[in-house]
């Protein structure tokens, strides 16, 4: 119903934003948008969370998130290497018993209690179900944004928001002996996650100007769009999702 309903739309639309590139070409070709009326809004971290002190790591990994979550590959992954490893989410319905290593938390914790399971972890891993899909994007930020060592499933978004090797590990969706062998890397040292989560945080950090400098240019830009797909209409900005 929502597809239809924004296929009505379209035409009343003078400009779309969406947050990945990638996502652009997509949208453009599945909704027959002339491409130029579609442009990139960068996400940004909430900016208390950059304000937010580190604390003690502890030694325990920690993945979080309801949507496209992949949890099943993070459980084969640490089944053998026995790290103790907590997971949050209200939508996981395992498949088979958990291994003892592994906690799931399915009750709803307040934000300061995420992140405070986030803030004390040797490092955080948020496993994507899929490459094609455009998600894990606002955890990844927020955990970066934290200063935590971060563990991702590359997809079509994720990649646009952290330098791979500097911000955070990237791994393909499903790839178990990858997972494996980033959580070893991280968890063998300290020090280099450390390293990783600072330069993360500092990475973030820059997110919210770049977001405001983004909606700028499109503001400054506006007289070049093209015209109105439709009749004539205000402008008007919708948010691909």
């Amino acid at each position: 119903q929502r597809l239809q309903l924004l296929r009505g739309a379209i035409k009343g639309i003078d400009c779309f934003l969406c947050t990945s590139t990638h996502e652009a070409d997509i949208y453009s070709e599945f909704f027959k948008i002339p491409r130029e009326h579609i442009r990139f809004f960068p996400l940004a971290p909430p900016r208390h969370f950059l304000g937010i002190k580190p604390l003690p790591r502890e030694d325990y990994l920690f993945s979080y998130g309801n949507s496209d979550r992949d949890y099943e590959t993070l459980i084969r992954a640490v089944r053998e290497l026995r790290v103790p490893t907590v997971i949050l989410s209200q939508a996981y319905r395992p498949s088979q018993p958990l291994p003892p290593n592994v906690s799931l938390i399915t009750a709803r914790l307040p934000l300061s209690s995420m992140i405070r399971w986030n803030l004390q972890a040797r490092c955080v891993v948020l496993p994507i179900t899929d490459r094609r899909v455009a998600a894990g994007q606002l955890a990844m930020l927020e955990t970066m944004a934290l200063g935590s060592p971060l563990i991702i499933s590359q997809n079509w978004a994720t990649r646009e928001y952290a330098v791979p090797g500097r911000d955070a590990l990237f791994f393909e969706p499903g790839d178990v002996d990858a997972l494996r062998t980033a959580i070893t890397a991280l968890w063998e040292s300290p020090r280099l996650a450390l390293e990783m989560g600072a330069k993360a945080r500092h990475a973030a950090g820059l997110r919210p100007d770049m977001q405001v400098a983004a909606f700028v240019a499109l503001l400054n830009d506006s007289r070049r769009l093209p015209e109105p797909l439709g009749a004539e209409s205000w402008p008007v900005c919708s948010t691909g999702r």
